[in-house]
């Protein structure tokens, strides 16, 4: 009821949302870090996708931000809304192949793996 000067403080929140997702193969690290997942508009956050044993990064992806790089390691949002992000790993595997019988000839790769990796699914004996 208005029957005598009133004051009213009105605070405006300009926090906004960061989801990162990592799937199976590895962790995502922000920086800054953030106990809730919001970030004050305009701060930039560097992400850092951690690879465990076993895997390799594959990309990041989102369906909210253009992600310039998407095969780098880290990225930079800057926070202008809500974000979602995910990054994505492949599991690996280890190949052996030796002669039979040893020093009895040699073996070759065909198709020869990239960085020592076959992408997951290859089958190395067709």
């Amino acid at each position: 009821i208005m029957d005598a000067d009133k004051s009213i403080t009105a605070t405006f929140s300009n926090q906004y949302q960061l989801t990162a997702t990592a799937g199976d193969g590895g962790i995502i690290v922000p920086d800054p870090q953030s106990d809730d997942g919001n970030y004050e508009y305009g701060t930039e956050v560097l992400l850092t996708a951690v690879v465990e044993d076993g895997y390799i990064f594959d990309q990041w992806s989102s369906l909210d931000i253009v992600i310039e790089d998407p095969s780098s390691l880290s990225i930079t949002v800057t926070m202008e809304f809500d974000v979602e992000v995910q990054a994505s790993f492949i599991e690996v595997f280890e190949l052996n192949v030796t002669p039979d019988p040893e020093g009895g000839g040699t073996v070759t790769a065909s198709p020869e793996p990239v960085d020592g990796v076959y992408e997951y699914g290859f089958d190395p004996l067709k």
